[in-house]
């Protein structure tokens, strides 16, 4: 996890906010939120956790994500995977509303490590 917090920090030097998208049902999630966030706090990022309880409420979660963050992380979460075509679509439309960058790495029914979107203070920059 730490060369992943990394990689954001690479991708997107010029970001502050960190959102934490993950679904609280899931044990691993949860672990993988918390020392991400260790990780993540550690380059000077502030992180913020959007957990969804499950798929009935991904996409407005989701949404809150995307107004309030910069940088989208998604752990490896199999609810996630699930809903990762609804995840991306809410991100992309968030792109075309002027609100973030590209979104990549998010594909249905592959393992989701994470979805990385520049947001709103980084005009279209992104992957």
């Amino acid at each position: 996890l730490d060369q992943q917090a990394a990689m954001i920090k690479e991708l997107f030097p010029e970001a502050k906010e960190v959102g934490l998208l993950y679904c609280s049902s899931e044990a691993n999630s949860a672990y993988q939120i918390e020392v991400m966030t260790q990780e993540l706090t550690k380059l000077g990022f502030r992180c913020t956790e959007f957990a969804f309880s499950d798929s009935s409420d991904v996409t407005s979660m989701t949404s809150t994500a995307c107004q309030n963050s910069d940088v989208i992380y998604v752990p490896t979460d199999n609810v996630v995977a699930t809903c990762a075509e609804a995840i991306r679509n809410v991100a992309e439309r968030a792109d075309h509303r002027g609100r973030g960058g590209r979104v990549r790495g998010l594909r249905r029914g592959n393992a989701v490590h994470q979805l990385l979107r520049a947001g709103p203070h980084h005009g279209r920059n992104g992957l």
